[in-house]
């Protein structure tokens, strides 16, 4: 076995031409007949690169050997088994699990899914290892360093079990490393070809243990991918000793001083540092225009943060730069995975009239042939009662939309019918239903017209296969929230863009090289090992268990960045210097790079041209807005009989944040309809929290002598009461309800200590008005609904109940004279020992925020003086300007009739 098994360390970067110099090299022939050879290569896109250099270092013509990959080899062997998923044992896992109640759910997913992939390393990495459960339970302790605990006996117990359940065939069926295994057994047994091998350190001591028993029968040459073997290169030695953890070692430093003066990296390494995300991606897109103009068209883009790859995608695209996507994003980032959510999410809610909206308006549903007229029918009939049901006539109208209307109705209704009974299935049932309820009613074809969309009805179908086998029952919402963790670890790969410039990673820019490649995110958080490879097994517990740690996952990507850096000409490293405007660090990688660079050999690596075209480009952009001018804002005048004889505290804030808002809004009362949007909001939340609190102290106007378990009993009851008249039923309202109770809880306890201190609850929710009289004599009505009014001792206290943070709302106190809504409370009431207070409802905790202004009676005094002033200047003419700023323009709802920041038009 040893005279036919050769290994060879070569540097990553040199690796095409060394295994294209051996496989010639081998070769007894004039033919070039290489036939007979197999080439295993990291990945099957380095196949074209590795053929044309054979192609180019023959002399004449050749037959190439079948270039392949482990996997793709081994699978060409039949075997006599099934597979199982890795998604079938993280499910089976998490079944076991939730039998236990050890963790909450969400937990209970977290650890199956690491186990799952715990177990799988184990099956590649320690084959041969013999586990007990008394051992496995000591290795479990000792790597968490503590005494027999519960839940680490329970983890090494069920790690136990399903080790011994996956291990070998069982059933005629068996894991996919199992199975890998098995292929790759075959295989050495019965290929007789010469064999070659590109090693790479993530290679498994499976695929080890067959190149050995291959090796017994044919000729085999490793070539391993290695950074410690000696070579006569400045840059190599440098980026050797530049990426470890201490000082130059001795032999890099002796090869550096034989070349003082010779400065390798500098026309070959740039850095850019933005400002901005935006900043980043133009000027990679700069680079990359640069690049194309010079004939430099094969470009990879590795990028470390997916928020730069999306943003850079985009514009890329709107400049007509198409880029191929080699590692593709997430399932439940498409449209067509909101299509689907928002579909099962319907069926959840029992067809709540609003989803149901939401749902029929969404790309591609609308196009559906009778969507829109049901769509406008249930507009019309929620906006009339509110009623938060379908359950209305479109028999009135007799023409052809209608009649589309009705039949899509009709589909959607069979469909829920078709997923309420039973209401427990197993996990391949609900989906073979979900399949076919999206058949009948017709969501299939739009999601078939859709490249996503096809690859999503493909995981579908692959799930109803793959979990054939899991007998274990579950509810239909269980089964949509496990669907919701497979469309985020699954991804949607375009194979309908090809193009030279691509999105990659360092592990598939393996063995290639490139006219240019781009680090772009080389932020400190985001590179090296951005994901935590496992929130449960710690190092400890891979150590002890054989297993690769972080140290090995570090070296992996440090032997990829370095041939990334050897094999390309051109490379760019990006970074945003400033984020959340705080000062943001560069990769230690890439920083390192750098400081070692400007030791050796001086100057800075910065891309001072790139540099400049950002700048010019920037400045080219103010340029073009300065070529045009807005046009003139919005500006109405009024008379003082147009004025509204009654103000509210809210538009009086609206006044102040925008005075054409206000003419809209109060004068004309001129708003759009509340938007029917998919599922409550953070306002109807508060909105509901505000009805359940009135309703309750009207109940129990004093709490101290009832017990604590009678009053939250009766919120809860109060609550749920709530949601079922104003928000109907919504898989959220769950979710709201949890939080309530805790919510509640504390509020209960706060409620006690409050009126332990003396206050007494005087007041809910009730409507006060205040006269004020302007310049010319006339007379106004100043008003506002106050939430509650406490009294002690005749001080008043305003009350007014947020479901904002503290922090938040203090901020907004600081500002009091902008935001004008606790002083406009204490305003309108004529009892003076006045005081106010916002009082935090945030998750699970409560906290007073008092109104702090020092002298409240002066307070008082200007700002109804201010309010007076406002009404007289508008009663005289003045205009009512659209100068809202950014934050009254946000969630202003007549931006439509105001178009500000929009109109443009040339000098």
């Amino acid at each position: 076995m040893r005279e036919n098994l050769a290994h060879e360390k070569v540097w990553p970067h040199q690796l095409v031409d060394t295994l294209a110099n051996r496989i010639l090299g081998s070769s007894n022939s004039v033919s070039n007949d290489f036939s007979n050879s197999v080439v295993v290569l990291p990945s099957l896109a380095v196949a074209s690169v590795v053929s044309r250099r054979l192609m180019t270092l023959a002399s004449s013509g050749l037959i190439l050997p079948e270039f392949t990959t482990f996997d793709s080899w081994s699978r060409k062997v039949s075997q006599p088994f099934e597979t199982e998923t890795k998604r079938y044992y993280e499910l089976l896992i998490y079944q076991e699990l939730e039998k236990y109640q050890w963790l909450d759910r969400g937990n209970n997913w977290n650890l199956a899914v690491d186990m799952t992939q715990l177990i799988g390393e184990l099956d590649l990495y320690q084959s041969d290892l013999v586990l007990d459960s008394e051992n496995l339970d000591s290795q479990f302790n000792q790597a968490y360093q503590t005494c027999s605990h519960k839940l680490v006996s329970f983890e090494s117990k069920l790690l136990f079990d399903i080790w011994h359940a996956m291990t070998g065939v069982k059933g005629g069926r068996a894991s996919e490393q199992v199975a890998y295994r098995f292929r790759l057994a075959c295989l050495a047994r019965t290929e007789g070809r010469r064999l070659y091998v590109v090693k790479y350190p993530d290679f498994s001591p499976a695929e080890q243990f067959f190149i050995e028993s291959y090796a017994s029968r044919n000729p085999v040459l490793v070539l391993d991918a290695n950074i410690s073997c000696s070579i006569e290169s400045v840059k190599a030695n440098f980026c050797r000793a530049a990426f470890q953890s201490g000082d130059f070692n001795s032999e890099a430093s002796d090869v550096l001083k034989e070349h003082p003066k010779i400065d390798p990296w500098k026309p070959v390494v740039k850095y850019y540092s933005a400002v901005s995300l935006e900043q980043e991606v133009r000027a990679i897109q700069l680079k990359i225009q640069q690049w194309l103009n010079a004939d430099l068209t094969k470009i990879a883009i590795v990028p470390f943060d997916r928020k730069v790859a999306r943003r850079l995608r985009a514009l890329l695209q709107q400049s007509k730069i198409l880029v191929q996507d080699e590692f593709g994003w997430k399932m439940s980032t498409t449209a067509v995975a909101a299509i689907l959510s928002e579909w099962l999410a319907l069926i959840a809610c029992d067809l709540e009239i609003r989803q149901l909206i939401s749902f029929l308006n969404r790309p591609g549903i609308a196009r559906m042939p009778g969507a829109t007229q049901l769509r406008l029918s249930l507009e019309k009939s929620f906006k009339k009662d509110k009623r938060w049901d379908v359950d209305f006539e479109l028999e009135s109208q007799t023409n052809q939309g209608a009649t589309k209307a009705r039949e899509i109705l009709l589909l959607i209704q069979g469909a829920k019918h078709q997923l309420e009974y039973p209401k427990f299935r197993t996990h391949r049932d609900w989906t073979v239903a979900v399949l076919l309820s999206l058949e009948s009613v017709g969501v299939q074809s739009v999601l078939e017209r859709d490249a996503a969309g096809e690859q999503l009805l493909d995981l579908l179908r692959s799930i109803s296969v793959e979990l054939n086998s899991l007998g274990r029952v579950v509810d239909f919402k269980d089964w949509f929230e496990w669907l919701k963790a497979q469309l985020e670890v699954n991804t949607f790969r375009d194979s309908e863009i090809e193009s030279s410039i691509c999105f990659t990673t360092l592990k598939a820019a393996r063995m290639r090289s490139f006219d240019g490649i781009i680090f772009a995110g080389a932020d400190d958080v985001n590179f090296p090992l951005s994901e935590v490879q496992s929130t449960h097994f710690t190092d400890g517990v891979r150590e002890q268990l054989g297993l690769r740690t972080t140290d090995h996952f570090m070296h992996i990507e440090k032997v990829g960045l370095i041939e990334s850096l050897l094999g390309n000409q051109n490379i760019l490293v990006t970074w945003q210097k400033q984020k959340n405007n705080e000062h943001n660090l560069l990769s230690p990688w890439f920083e390192n790079f750098r400081i070692q660079h400007a030791i050796h050999w001086g100057g800075d690596l910065m891309d001072e041209e790139l540099e400049l075209s950002v700048r010019l480009f920037e400045q080219q952009q103010r340029l073009l807005q300065n070529k045009h001018e807005r046009l003139d804002r919005p500006a109405i005048g009024m008379t003082a009989s147009e004025l509204p004889e009654r103000i509210s505290v809210s538009g009086y804030q609206s006044l102040l944040d925008c005075p054409y808002q206000f003419f809209i809004r109060h004068v004309l009362r001129s708003r759009e309809p509340d938007a029917l949007d998919i599922d409550p909001k953070k306002r109807e939340m508060g909105n509901v929290l505000h009805e359940v609190l009135e309703k309750f102290h009207k109940k129990y106007p004093t709490c101290s002598e009832v017990g604590l378990d009678i009053l939250h009993k009766s919120m809860m009851k109060i609550a749920r009461e709530t949601f079922a008249s104003t928000v109907g039923s919504k898989g959220v309202v769950h979710g709201w309800s949890n939080r309530f109770r805790g919510l509640f809880s504390k509020y209960l306890e706060w409620q006690m200590e409050w009126e332990q201190s003396g206050w007494t609850i005087a007041e809910t929710e009730t409507t006060y008005e205040k006269s004020f009289s302007t310049r010319a004599g006339i007379s106004r009505v100043f008003y506002g609904r106050v939430d509650r009014v406490d009294e002690r001792d005749a001080r008043r206290m305003v009350v007014d109940y947020k479901s904002q943070s503290p922090n938040v709302l203090k901020k907004l106190l600081s500002l009091a004279r902008e935001h004008i809504q606790l002083i406009s409370y204490i305003s309108i009431q004529s009892e003076s020992h006045r005081g106010a207070m916002y009082l935090s409802l945030d998750k699970k905790s409560v906290s007073e925020v008092g109104l702090d202004v020092g002298d409240i009676d002066y307070f008082v005094s200007e700002h109804m003086n201010r309010l007076a002033n406002l009404f007289s200047d508008m009663e005289e003419g003045v205009a009512l300007p659209a100068n809202g700023d950014s934050n009254a323009c946000q969630y202003c709802d007549v931006r439509s009739a105001c178009q500000k920041g929009v109109s443009w038009r040339p000098q």
